[in-house]
């Protein structure tokens, strides 16, 4: 789940990201995890996780120890088109559709609609959905650049952070 109010992302499990994490507390957490680190940033990959009844991807970024974005990505494979499993288990590209995508952002809609209510804003031409939140910016899209589908978190400065 999301927290409207906050931003944290609370998975069934009770593991929580919360926009205090920093890589050093982050790695401490009881969390199987993938990290890659630069100069100033670190970047966290976790296995899938069930939240809200759904199974998701998560990828956590941090920019100078300060958590700026979460990416999520409902990986269940419920997501269908004209009622054909839109990624059947063990496919790769051979199977993607535009159509397929779509849905599975309509998948990532209808689930941030559900948490938090009606979008900001609506812009198809660019297929975005976005929220304005008081701790940042909620959204899901369709990037033509990877052809993927994803939601997105992405997080003002804490106060002490500018």
């Amino acid at each position: 789940m999301i927290d409207p109010a906050t931003g944290a992302v609370r998975f069934s499990d009770g593991a929580t990201i919360t926009r205090e994490l920093t890589p050093a507390t982050f790695a401490a957490l009881p969390l199987d995890q993938h990290t890659t680190q630069g100069h100033n940033y670190v970047n966290v990959r976790l296995p899938p996780r069930e939240m809200d009844g759904q199974v998701f991807g998560a990828q956590i970024y941090f920019r100078d120890d300060v958590l700026t974005m979460v990416i999520l990505w409902i990986m269940d494979e419920t997501t269908t088109v004209d009622g054909v499993l839109a990624y059947p288990p063990g496919k790769g590209w051979d199977t993607w559709t535009f159509a397929a995508v779509m849905a599975k952002k309509e998948q990532h809609d209808a689930w941030l609609r559900r948490v938090l209510g009606p979008p900001t804003t609506v812009d198809p031409e660019h297929y975005i959905t976005s929220y304005d939140l008081p701790w940042g910016t909620a959204w899901s899209d369709y990037s033509p650049r990877d052809s993927s589908s994803t939601l997105e978190l992405r997080y003002k400065p804490l106060s002490g952070d500018l």
